[in-house]
């Protein structure tokens, strides 16, 4: 089965190109994050991160999470102000965003993996809602991600079918 994907990018010396592609692979269609109602707003037990990385200790979780910093010391290496897992941790929180905590939230949404995601919700450094929330307001779409991201819904009547991921 194939998908059709149309979209628009502009170009300064002419009218906008329009562009299909012919898509296969049904967990490459674009989608978006679901209803934030749909994600649950608890933070991960401390016996899943017991049970799933005996080998964290207890000073690596939330506003220190191990994974966190992991990915911001190893992919950001470069960049005259890192984010950090502290930063992170409190713009998952805030109500409204600054500036850099946007930034820092984009770059959360971008350079994890999936698995990433997860272990760093395991060690308390937000919730599901919340991700999905920073996710949603960076405006990242890349299909598979954001499919897998949904599939974590605890909710999921509130998340369309065609926004989930397909086996």
């Amino acid at each position: 089965m194939k998908y059709k994907n149309e979209f628009t990018i502009p170009r300064e010396d002419g009218p906008p190109l329009r562009v299909i592609e012919w898509l296969t692979d049904p967990n490459n269609v674009p989608c978006e994050v679901g209803r934030l109602e749909a994600f649950s707003d608890e933070l991960a037990g401390r016996h899943v991160l017991r049970r799933a990385m005996p080998w964290i200790g207890r000073d690596e979780t939330e506003r220190n999470s191990h994974t966190v910093r992991s990915v911001f010391q190893s992919r950001c290496c470069g960049d005259r102000e890192p984010p950090t897992s502290e930063e992170l941790y409190d713009a998952m929180r805030r109500e409204t965003w600054t500036r850099r905590d946007e930034l820092v939230l984009r770059t959360w949404s971008i350079e994890p993996s999936e698995g990433e995601w997860l272990r760093a919700w395991m060690e308390r450094a937000y919730s599901w809602r919340m991700l999905a929330r920073a996710v949603k307001e960076a405006g990242y779409k890349i299909p598979r991600r954001v499919r897998w991201l949904n599939s974590w819904a605890n909710r999921p009547d509130l998340i369309p079918d065609e926004w989930k991921w397909i086996d």
